[in-house]
């Protein structure tokens, strides 16, 4: 590379140099040569670029997510009320925030190549809350409380079987020890999502809740026995651990009876006092149990360093 490179030569020296009459002042000559190369300026790195990239994406989106909010309450907003607004405003931020998660989630995200299973869970989330958030002020009044759950649960129902699918091959070596197992046990849950779908969009708005939640408490009760009966031939419980499940059971088998038979004439608050009552009974037969069958529980106990 050329440059020019500034020397200062005195009067003696310039007459040295053959010129025939010294000049009276200093002077400054320029001279080409050659510039190391050393000082040339090293390349960007390549991760630099990708990076201001990002940025830029970053700051691209949060532009468009500004110019949209504005056309909307310029030309839009009048026709909606408050609440409505509102959804737009969070879903189209919700959105936005999706976006850049997709463009800053590093291709090595996740364990082993899941980096797409990364991206793919963060657009469901996404375009999931998404839709909970603009469904609640814009269509939930069109239909019954009770179908309006049964939208919702379909839309998680629709949530989880993405996620399932796409997360369930990375069990690897655990999934080769326990098995189908956890299939048998994701057939199940999915079964008992259909069954409350179901229940709530044909059959609920001919029953008062207090069925409609005896209904749900007896599908889990069903779908509590048939995932341990999955999952019973894989791990041999302790005695506590069966104490405690049966506990369970019987729990939700007492909350069934009350909401179907007797809940019917008192309020809720009154219904949610025996939901409690019966929980703090739970609770005090668990730490009994936990005493006799886990001698260890009273090394929990300390007293305070003095």
């Amino acid at each position: 590379m050329k440059t020019k490179e500034r020397h200062h030569l005195s009067n003696s020296e310039s007459s040295n140099a053959g010129s025939e009459e010294p000049e009276s002042d200093d002077h400054d000559v320029f001279i080409d040569v050659d510039e190391p190369s050393d000082f040339e300026r090293p390349p960007r790195p390549p991760r630099m670029g990708r990076m201001q990239r990002k940025s830029y994406g970053s700051l691209g989106s949060f532009l468009v997510w500004a110019a949209f909010l504005v056309v909307w309450l310029f030309l839009y907003a009048a026709d909606f009320g408050i609440f409505e607004n509102i959804a737009v405003a969070i879903a189209s931020f919700v959105l936005i925030g999706g976006v850049n998660a997709i463009i800053w989630i590093p291709p090595t995200a996740g364990p082993g190549d899941s980096a797409w299973r990364v991206r793919l869970s963060t657009v469901s989330a996404v375009l999931w809350v998404a839709f909970i958030v603009l469904w609640l002020p814009f269509f939930a009044e069109s239909f019954s409380l009770y179908r309006n759950l049964a939208i919702l649960l379909t839309s998680l129902l629709i949530f989880v079987g993405v996620n399932t699918g796409a997360w369930v091959s990375v069990a690897g070596d655990f999934r080769e020890e326990i098995g189908g197992r956890p299939s048998g046990g994701i057939v199940v849950g999915v079964l008992w999502l259909l069954f409350i779908d179901y229940w709530m969009w044909f059959q609920a708005d001919a029953y008062v809740w207090e069925h409609n939640l005896a209904i749900l408490i007896l599908a889990t009760m069903v779908v509590f026995l048939v995932e341990i009966g999955i999952f019973s031939s894989y791990r041999s419980g302790h005695r506590g651990e069966v104490a405690g499940v049966a506990l369970a059971f019987v729990w939700m088998l007492s909350l069934f009876v009350w909401f179907w038979f007797y809940a019917e004439p008192f309020n809720v608050y009154q219904n949610l006092a025996v939901v409690l009552i019966t929980l703090f009974i739970l609770v005090a037969i668990g730490m009994a149990l936990g005493r006799r069958y886990w001698p260890g529980i009273d090394d929990m106990d300390w007293e305070d360093d003095e």
